[in-house]
Formats: structure tokens, sequence, C-alpha cells
């Protein structure tokens, strides 16, 4: 990649995982070991890195997070610190991604409503961005992205672009139910220098699942 793997100027790594699909259908914990392992055999500490994705509940599933009972303190993993990106307190006002794709409730569909409530001006504007995750952005020497293959009713497959996209942004709920504008917003997010500068690497684990995939509630499936 020409990204040389070892401490910089920042002296700090993140690992973007993915556990959004439940338990068993995640990042592989061994995984996540193998590469702790590797940078810590570089010259990074544990307090050097740190793991990152979208939901307290989901982590804690899929084994990055012990149980509430067990927890003591910071959240960490083999010694490694955990971030949550759905606490907002990773995101700076000054990072986001634009787009002029409404809130869902802003929707045709919902403006038909009778009791369906204006957004007001500020809303407006807010509800048209997507805050970016400042930590992977200048806070690190690089970050490595650990998706799970899976299908996705929006984006066709949800992978490496995807974990490194949509699932690494707020307000992504707009993206994930519109097939139409989903693959826009990750091949446009994907194409932001500094999200893309420091992204060293993808590692995608290849586990093999038979599963019945669909959308929570479609009358389709």
């Amino acid at each position: 990649t020409g990204k040389k793997l070892e401490p910089g100027s920042k002296r700090r790594v993140g690992i973007k995982i993915y556990t959004n699909s439940g338990v068993g259908i995640a990042t592989p914990t061994d995984l996540v070991r193998a590469v702790l392992s590797a940078l810590k055999a570089r010259g990074f500490s544990s307090d050097e890195l740190f793991i990152l994705d979208l939901s307290e509940g989901r982590m804690r599933d899929a084994g990055y997070l012990p149980p509430l009972s067990k927890e003591s303190g910071r959240g960490r993993f083999e010694g490694v610190p955990v971030h949550i990106l759905d606490t907002g307190d990773f995101f700076d006002p000054v990072w986001y991604y634009e787009s002029s794709l409404p809130q869902q409730r802003n929707s045709v569909r919902t403006r038909e409503r009778s009791d369906a409530v204006p957004l007001t001006q500020k809303e407006s504007e807010r509800s048209r961005k997507s805050f970016l995750p400042k930590h992977l952005l200048v806070d690190v020497d690089f970050w490595i992205n650990l998706p799970v293959a899976m299908d996705h009713p929006s984006v066709g497959v949800s992978g490496a672009l995807v974990n490194a996209t949509l699932w690494n942004i707020s307000n992504r709920e707009r993206f994930l139910a519109s097939p139409a504008n989903a693959p826009v917003a990750v091949a446009e997010i994907a194409a932001i220098p500094e999200l893309v500068s420091g992204w060293a690497l993808t590692i995608l684990s290849m586990e093999r699942y038979q599963i019945i995939g669909g959308p929570v509630f479609n009358a389709r499936y």
C-alpha cells in the first residue's frame, strides 16, 4: 500500500470493525487479536491502539466489550480501548459529508401525512450532514478496516467500502433506506482525501455463512 505500518508522529492506530449484523456475523475476535499482536510487534502499546464501531450493545454481543456485570471502568478488548461511534463523542462539527438527500421523515410520503412536522431550517441543514469519525481522519498514523461481507438491500454487498463509509458516519439511516442514493454516498465518502490518506489496508475474513437475508420487514421476503 505504500504506507508504513509502524509508529509515526501521532503514535496512534485505529481499527474499524463490523458488528452490526449481530452475534456470529461480526469481525472475528481472533482476527482482531492477530492484528493487535502484529501492531504491538511493530512498536505500538495497547494505549496507542483503539477499536471502533457503532453500537455498544452489538459490540458486547460480539465479545468486544464484557457484559455490564463484569465491566469495570473504561471498556477495553485485550487491553485496547474500545470506542463507540453512536455515543457521538467521536464526531466533530468541522468534519462532515453533506448530501441533499433529505431526512427520512421529510420524504414525500411523510409530508403527505397530516401529522407530519416540518423541519426547521436548522434541523434541515443538520439532516443533510453526516459527521465523519474525527479519530480516523486526523488523530492516527493510519487505520485498518476489518469488515464482514454481508448482503444488504440498499448496497448489494456490505463489505470493505461500506464498513469504511456508511458504517463509519452519523445519520447513516437516510442512505441505508435509499437503494438509489446509498452507492453514491459510499463512493463520495470513500473519496474524501483525509479518510483515504490514513486508510492503510483492509483485511476481509473469509468465513462462509448460509443465511436468509433481507431487511427487518419487507413484504417481498
